[in-house]
Protein backbone atom coordinates (compact mmCIF):
# COMPACT_ATOMS: atom_id res chain seq x y z
CA UNK A 1 0.00 0.00 0.00
CA UNK A 2 1.05 3.02 -0.84
CA UNK A 3 0.01 6.62 -0.11
CA UNK A 4 0.30 9.96 -2.91
CA UNK A 5 1.46 13.10 -2.59
CA UNK A 6 1.79 16.19 -4.26
CA UNK A 7 4.87 18.59 -4.41
CA UNK A 8 4.33 21.89 -2.34
CA UNK A 9 6.82 24.94 -2.00
CA UNK A 10 8.12 25.83 1.36
CA UNK A 11 9.77 28.56 2.49
CA UNK A 12 11.21 30.15 5.92
CA UNK A 13 9.13 33.07 7.31
CA UNK A 14 9.33 34.76 10.89
CA UNK A 15 5.91 35.94 13.15
CA UNK A 16 4.57 39.18 12.61
CA UNK A 17 3.21 40.86 16.27
CA UNK A 18 0.35 43.95 16.44
CA UNK A 19 0.70 46.37 18.67
CA UNK A 20 -1.54 46.71 21.42
CA UNK A 21 -3.23 42.85 21.33
CA UNK A 22 -2.74 40.11 23.56
CA UNK A 23 -2.27 37.66 20.98
CA UNK A 24 -0.51 38.26 17.75
CA UNK A 25 -2.19 39.18 14.18
CA UNK A 26 -0.88 37.81 11.03
CA UNK A 27 -1.36 40.44 8.27
CA UNK A 28 -1.75 38.78 4.85
CA UNK A 29 -1.03 41.99 2.14
CA UNK A 30 -3.73 42.63 -0.56
CA UNK A 31 -3.45 40.32 -4.03
CA UNK A 32 -0.63 38.47 -1.87
CA UNK A 33 -0.15 34.74 -0.90
CA UNK A 34 0.71 33.62 2.50
CA UNK A 35 3.92 32.46 1.42
CA UNK A 36 5.23 35.57 -0.04
CA UNK A 37 4.48 36.96 3.68
CA UNK A 38 7.57 37.47 6.51
CA UNK A 39 5.61 35.06 8.75
CA UNK A 40 5.22 32.24 7.37
CA UNK A 41 6.79 29.60 10.08
CA UNK A 42 3.95 30.63 12.34
CA UNK A 43 1.35 28.74 10.21
CA UNK A 44 3.32 25.41 11.27
CA UNK A 45 2.69 23.38 14.42
CA UNK A 46 6.02 22.69 15.71
CA UNK A 47 8.66 25.09 14.91
CA UNK A 48 10.57 22.75 12.41
CA UNK A 49 9.69 19.29 10.63
CA UNK A 50 10.41 16.49 12.60
CA UNK A 51 10.50 12.76 12.66
CA UNK A 52 7.50 10.57 12.12
CA UNK A 53 5.46 7.83 10.59
CA UNK A 54 2.00 7.24 9.09
CA UNK A 55 0.12 4.45 9.56
CA UNK A 56 -2.18 3.17 7.52
CA UNK A 57 -6.51 2.33 8.24
CA UNK A 58 -4.75 -1.66 8.45
CA UNK A 59 -2.54 -0.87 10.91
CA UNK A 60 0.06 -1.13 8.49
CA UNK A 61 2.98 1.24 9.53
CA UNK A 62 6.03 1.52 6.73
CA UNK A 63 9.34 1.14 7.84
CA UNK A 64 10.61 4.78 6.99
CA UNK A 65 11.36 7.68 8.94
CA UNK A 66 10.00 10.84 7.30
CA UNK A 67 9.63 14.48 8.57
CA UNK A 68 6.58 16.02 9.22
CA UNK A 69 4.71 19.23 10.20
CA UNK A 70 1.06 20.77 10.50
CA UNK A 71 0.11 23.49 8.11
CA UNK A 72 -2.40 25.23 10.60
CA UNK A 73 -3.67 28.13 8.10
CA UNK A 74 -4.36 25.22 5.11
CA UNK A 75 -5.01 22.33 7.46
CA UNK A 76 -2.54 19.86 5.50
CA UNK A 77 0.02 17.93 6.72
CA UNK A 78 3.08 18.24 4.80
CA UNK A 79 6.08 15.76 4.62
CA UNK A 80 9.75 15.85 3.84
CA UNK A 81 10.83 12.55 2.05
CA UNK A 82 14.17 10.76 1.79
CA UNK A 83 15.07 13.26 -1.60
CA UNK A 84 14.68 16.05 0.46
CA UNK A 85 11.51 17.22 -1.59
CA UNK A 86 8.69 18.77 0.62
CA UNK A 87 5.53 17.44 0.04
CA UNK A 88 1.66 17.37 1.18
CA UNK A 89 -0.08 14.56 2.23
CA UNK A 90 -3.16 13.36 -0.08
CA UNK A 91 -4.00 9.79 0.69
CA UNK A 92 -6.47 10.70 3.19
CA UNK A 93 -8.82 7.74 3.18
CA UNK A 94 -5.79 5.11 3.64
CA UNK A 95 -4.29 7.15 6.96
CA UNK A 96 -5.88 6.12 10.05
CA UNK A 97 -2.79 8.49 11.81
CA UNK A 98 0.37 9.90 11.35
CA UNK A 99 2.52 10.38 14.55
CA UNK A 100 5.34 13.61 14.31
CA UNK A 101 7.71 13.60 17.40
CA UNK A 102 5.50 11.92 20.33
CA UNK A 103 1.97 13.80 18.96
CA UNK A 104 -0.59 11.78 16.94
CA UNK A 105 -3.14 13.33 14.74
CA UNK A 106 -6.03 11.28 13.33
CA UNK A 107 -8.30 11.53 10.54
CA UNK A 108 -11.29 12.73 10.22
CA UNK A 109 -13.03 13.05 6.49
CA UNK A 110 -14.78 16.12 6.72
CA UNK A 111 -12.57 17.83 9.33
CA UNK A 112 -8.93 16.49 8.56
CA UNK A 113 -6.41 16.03 10.75
CA UNK A 114 -7.28 16.11 14.71
CA UNK A 115 -4.48 16.32 17.41
CA UNK A 116 -4.23 13.94 20.07
CA UNK A 117 -3.58 16.14 23.45
CA UNK A 118 -4.30 13.93 25.89
CA UNK A 119 -4.54 9.81 25.88
CA UNK A 120 -7.39 8.01 27.95
CA UNK A 121 -10.67 6.05 26.84
CA UNK A 122 -12.49 9.43 25.30
CA UNK A 123 -8.93 11.42 24.72
CA UNK A 124 -9.39 15.47 23.82
CA UNK A 125 -8.62 16.48 20.24
CA UNK A 126 -7.82 20.13 19.18
CA UNK A 127 -7.44 21.19 15.40
CA UNK A 128 -5.42 24.69 15.02
CA UNK A 129 -6.13 26.92 12.68
CA UNK A 130 -6.01 30.99 11.60
CA UNK A 131 -9.31 32.54 12.45
CA UNK A 132 -9.90 35.21 9.87
CA UNK A 133 -10.46 38.56 11.74
CA UNK A 134 -11.56 40.54 9.26
CA UNK A 135 -9.58 43.27 6.58
CA UNK A 136 -7.16 46.09 7.66
CA UNK A 137 -8.96 49.59 6.22
CA UNK A 138 -5.65 51.53 7.01
CA UNK A 139 -5.16 54.44 8.65
CA UNK A 140 -5.22 53.28 12.44
CA UNK A 141 -9.04 51.84 11.54
CA UNK A 142 -9.82 48.27 12.93
CA UNK A 143 -10.47 45.11 10.74
CA UNK A 144 -13.86 45.46 9.62
CA UNK A 145 -15.57 41.88 9.64
CA UNK A 146 -16.65 40.11 7.20
CA UNK A 147 -18.92 37.41 6.26
CA UNK A 148 -16.21 35.04 4.61
CA UNK A 149 -13.49 33.45 5.95
CA UNK A 150 -10.02 32.14 5.71
CA UNK A 151 -8.21 31.75 2.03
CA UNK A 152 -10.86 29.96 0.49
CA UNK A 153 -13.31 32.68 0.36
CA UNK A 154 -11.58 35.83 1.42
CA UNK A 155 -11.46 39.01 -0.60
CA UNK A 156 -7.68 39.65 -1.81
CA UNK A 157 -8.02 43.68 -2.83
CA UNK A 158 -8.14 44.63 0.82
CA UNK A 159 -5.01 43.38 3.94
CA UNK A 160 -6.22 40.67 5.64
CA UNK A 161 -6.28 40.16 9.19
CA UNK A 162 -5.98 36.41 11.23
CA UNK A 163 -5.12 35.52 14.48
CA UNK A 164 -4.88 31.72 15.77
CA UNK A 165 -7.05 29.54 17.45
CA UNK A 166 -7.96 26.01 18.02
CA UNK A 167 -11.25 24.06 17.99
CA UNK A 168 -11.53 21.35 20.56
CA UNK A 169 -13.05 17.92 19.96
CA UNK A 170 -13.53 14.61 21.87
CA UNK A 171 -11.89 11.40 20.23
CA UNK A 172 -14.14 8.19 21.36
CA UNK A 173 -12.83 4.75 22.08
CA UNK A 174 -13.52 3.85 18.25
CA UNK A 175 -11.48 7.04 16.93
CA UNK A 176 -14.70 8.66 15.91
CA UNK A 177 -14.51 12.66 16.36
CA UNK A 178 -16.70 15.02 18.37
CA UNK A 179 -17.30 18.24 18.46
CA UNK A 180 -16.31 19.40 22.20
CA UNK A 181 -20.19 20.27 23.59
CA UNK A 182 -21.84 19.83 26.41
CA UNK A 183 -24.78 17.70 24.62
CA UNK A 184 -21.49 15.21 23.03
CA UNK A 185 -19.79 14.79 26.48
CA UNK A 186 -23.43 13.70 28.08
CA UNK A 187 -23.59 11.64 25.08
CA UNK A 188 -20.60 9.52 25.58
CA UNK A 189 -20.87 8.87 29.29
CA UNK A 190 -24.55 8.60 29.87
CA UNK A 191 -24.41 6.51 32.75
CA UNK A 192 -23.18 9.39 34.36
CA UNK A 193 -24.44 12.08 32.96
CA UNK A 194 -26.38 13.78 35.77
CA UNK A 195 -22.73 13.99 37.98
CA UNK A 196 -21.10 14.85 35.03
CA UNK A 197 -23.74 18.14 34.23
CA UNK A 198 -23.81 18.81 38.25
CA UNK A 199 -19.88 18.75 38.31
CA UNK A 200 -19.94 20.87 35.06
CA UNK A 201 -21.89 23.39 36.44
CA UNK A 202 -20.17 23.61 39.95
CA UNK A 203 -16.59 23.72 37.86
CA UNK A 204 -17.75 26.61 35.78
CA UNK A 205 -16.30 24.77 32.49
CA UNK A 206 -15.43 27.05 29.32
CA UNK A 207 -15.77 24.69 26.37
CA UNK A 208 -13.35 27.06 24.54
CA UNK A 209 -10.34 26.37 26.96
CA UNK A 210 -8.00 23.86 26.75
CA UNK A 211 -7.64 23.43 30.51
CA UNK A 212 -11.03 23.36 31.33
CA UNK A 213 -11.34 20.46 28.72
CA UNK A 214 -8.58 18.85 29.80
CA UNK A 215 -10.26 18.63 33.69
CA UNK A 216 -13.25 17.71 32.09
CA UNK A 217 -12.42 14.75 30.52
CA UNK A 218 -10.12 13.28 33.71
CA UNK A 219 -13.27 13.82 35.28
CA UNK A 220 -15.72 11.46 33.04
CA UNK A 221 -13.16 9.00 32.41
CA UNK A 222 -12.57 8.34 36.14
CA UNK A 223 -15.99 8.28 36.78
CA UNK A 224 -16.56 5.78 34.08
CA UNK A 225 -12.89 3.45 35.15
CA UNK A 226 -14.90 3.34 38.37
CA UNK A 227 -18.17 2.86 37.59
CA UNK A 228 -16.81 -0.75 35.90
CA UNK A 229 -14.87 -1.85 38.89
Amino acid sequence: MKALFCFALLLPLFPFHAHGQQDPLYKLELRKEVNQMPWRDSIYRFPHFLPGKITFEDNFTPDQTLLFNYNAYFGHLYLINSQGDTLQVKNYALIKMITIGGVNFVYDDPLGYIEVVTHAPVALGMQQNFIYVGEDMGLGKAPVVRSSTDFRGVRVDYTRVYKKGATYYFIDTKNMVHKALPNAIVRLFPTNKTEIKDWMKKQHIDFRKKEDLVRLLEFCNAKAATAQR
